[in-house]
């Protein structure tokens, strides 16, 4: 939508600058300056409601990031918790087989 009211503007400011140059009637060329005006004011809007519309998209990106990210921390901390009580686990099957080994050396 922008680049299509960008063109108009820039066709309809050229049709009213050629006018001008040929030397067409004042009716005409007044026709033809009401006609970009216009468009200067179409396009102006249209710039507005795209500024506006990147600045929503632009917050709203940053917040789905955001949440994104706390997910993601929440997540590696219940990592973090499940690597460190499996390590404890693996660390106490390892001391009860030493113990274990131990007293099968002494009972042979």
């Amino acid at each position: 939508l922008l680049p299509k009211s960008k063109e108009s503007y820039h066709s309809k400011c050229q049709e009213y600058e050629r006018l001008r140059r040929e030397g067409t009637s004042q009716k005409e060329i007044d026709k033809a300056e009401l006609k970009s005006k216009k468009a200067g004011e179409a396009l102006r809007r249209t710039v507005e409601k795209y500024n506006a519309a990147r600045a929503d998209f632009e917050q709203r990106m940053l917040d789905s990031a955001m949440r994104f990210q706390e997910v993601e921390e929440a997540h590696l901390r219940h990592m973090k918790g499940l690597i460190g009580s499996y390590s404890h686990s693996v660390e106490d099957t390892h001391v009860q087989i030493g113990q274990v080994h131990e007293e099968f050396k002494q009972n042979v």
